[in-house]
């Protein structure tokens, strides 16, 4: 484990670096008037820090849903230290919007966030 004095140092450098915000979202599941269920979206956090990696990260594949192809880019998502951030969560930057499919929560010193999304187009 590092020093936290190193710690700081190294979280002050990687945030100056995550240079967009995002808005973060799960899906939440309620009762409309009539008993049914409805899928809706609740805000986890609004105007956090993050950088979208497209370099090498943004790979594209193509994916068959019924008869209908969609396209589906991969990219990585660096958000602040400490952003609460789930599988499934939906993360909005820029105006483009991002499925998370995996954290990667077993980086060391946890300086700062990584998720794997999929955006859909």
């Amino acid at each position: 484990m590092l020093p936290n004095s190193i710690r700081a140092q190294l979280q002050k450098q990687t945030n100056r670096w995550l240079t967009e915000t995002a808005f973060i979202e799960r899906e939440s599941d309620t009762r409309g008037i009539y008993g049914e269920q409805v899928h809706d979206w609740e805000t986890v956090a609004l105007n956090v820090k993050c950088r979208v990696i497209t370099g090498g990260g943004g790979r594209n594949m193509n994916e068959m849903m019924g008869n209908q192809e969609l396209m589906i880019d991969q990219y990585k998502i660096v958000l602040v230290a400490g952003t609460d951030v789930s599988v499934d969560y939906r993360i909005t930057v820029g105006g483009h919007v991002y499925r998370v499919t995996k954290v990667m929560d077993d980086r060391t010193d946890e300086l700062d966030v990584h998720v794997l999304v999929e955006r859909e187009r």
